[in-house]
């Protein structure tokens, strides 16, 4: 009988080593994104690391099996899984155990990971009225005399220097006889846009000369300026202030909006203030690229960049998607947090990349902007996406 109880208690002594050994098997180190987010990867080759699964956030803790290549085969609690840099990892001295063989079986792909990188802001500026409107707006030829514009602003008299075979555009100037701080200049690029700077004021004027504070809101500022463009520009041109620089200014570097009192202290303190006029559709969608985007400061007008053109309507009108889909759209592509700021319907190349401006969404968000075409069904970032 003894001898029974004892090979009873030698196989329960086994079976539970066994248990412990194949529990062993799934616990893994811990260890958590330092100091940066970091990419997930499909593999720990350097050839494919074109290709990207998602981002993790600083501090995201995750298990790591597998090591090759400076790489750690990782998995989050999610089960997302993919390679990692080493050195964006710091093991954390825990070890935790999971219900399944962290190996290259497990890798995910990109189109199973569904991770909201980019929230809305409940302070946000969103489009809320939305119908039909023209599909495309064909962009024709310059609407304003070039001619006419130098010789208002750098005089009868203005100069052409010689031009670089490495430049990419014409330089005007009003004098050549002096310093390029003593005198107006303007420069005509290939592509069109037309750009005037006046370095008297807000320039270091050789160094001698410290430019003075705006002490004023932008709501104040933008009438001086419109006031100094109307010399020029006087078929409406400066109706209609576009409110995406102004809503990003806003938003601070602490990654929140600014309180009235630290933004007027910030637009204060400037010595320059920037505004963007839109040149508007007949629809009433602006035509983003296509404006003036100029600067203000104390001693008047510092310079402004013109592209200005005629365009035409297409026949056929269509209905946006909606900004949800929009959203999901950007964010298909996106690595990293981002928070929208504002959301406007607009005419945009950015996908065509040619004279066709589709209706499009105009994503603005604290870690670039976005561009999704209604019409190609298809989206641009301005900015790293991760």
């Amino acid at each position: 009988m003894k001898s029974k109880l004892s090979f009873f208690l030698i196989v329960c002594m086994v079976l539970s080593m066994s248990g412990f050994a194949l529990a062993d098997d799934h616990s893994y180190p811990v260890y958590k994104v330092d100091g940066r987010p970091a990419l997930l990867y499909p593999s720990s080759e350097w050839s494919q690391m074109d290709e990207v699964i998602c981002g993790l956030d600083a501090g995201t803790k995750v298990i790591a099996s597998l090591d090759a290549n400076d790489m750690l085969l990782v998995s989050t609690k999610d089960g997302i899984c993919g390679w990692m840099m080493k050195g964006l990892l710091k093991f954390t001295g825990e070890y935790a155990s999971v219900d399944y063989v962290l190996n290259e079986d497990r890798v995910s792909k990109r189109e199973d990971v569904h991770i909201s990188y980019i929230t809305i802001d409940e302070k946000a500026v969103l489009r809320e009225d939305i119908g039909t409107y023209p599909k495309t707006m064909h962009k024709g030829e310059r609407a304003h005399d070039v001619d006419a514009l130098l010789k208002s602003l750098l005089g009868e008299n203005y100069v052409q220097k010689p031009r670089s075979e490495w430049s990419s555009s014409t330089e005007y100037v009003s004098d050549d006889s002096v310093e390029p701080w003593e005198t107006k200049s303007v420069h005509i690029y290939d592509d069109g846009e037309f750009w005037f700077y006046d370095p008297s004021v807000s320039s270091e004027r050789g160094g001698e000369y410290e430019p003075p504070m705006m002490n004023m809101l932008p709501e104040e500022s933008v009438l001086i300026l419109k006031g100094l463009l109307s010399q020029y520009f006087t078929n409406g041109e400066t109706d209609r202030v576009g409110k995406a620089r102004l809503i990003q200014e806003r938003w601070s570097y602490a990654d929140r909006w600014m309180t009235d009192e630290e933004y007027r202290k910030y637009m204060y303190d400037r010595d320059l203030h920037y505004f963007n006029f839109e040149h508007v559709s007949p629809s009433g969608l602006s035509i983003l690229g296509d404006s003036i985007s100029a600067s203000v400061g104390v001693n008047g007008l510092n310079g402004f960049d013109l592209t200005w053109h005629n365009f035409q309507e297409s026949s056929e009108s269509i209905a946006p998607i909606s900004l949800e889909e929009a959203v999901s759209m950007a964010n298909s592509t996106r690595m990293a947090k981002a928070t929208l700021l504002y959301a406007d319907l607009v005419y945009s190349n950015w996908v065509t990349e040619n004279e066709e401006y589709n209706l499009s969404w105009y994503l603005v968000t604290d870690q670039g902007s976005y561009v999704v075409d209604c019409v190609e069904l298809k989206h641009k970032c301005d900015s790293y996406e991760y």
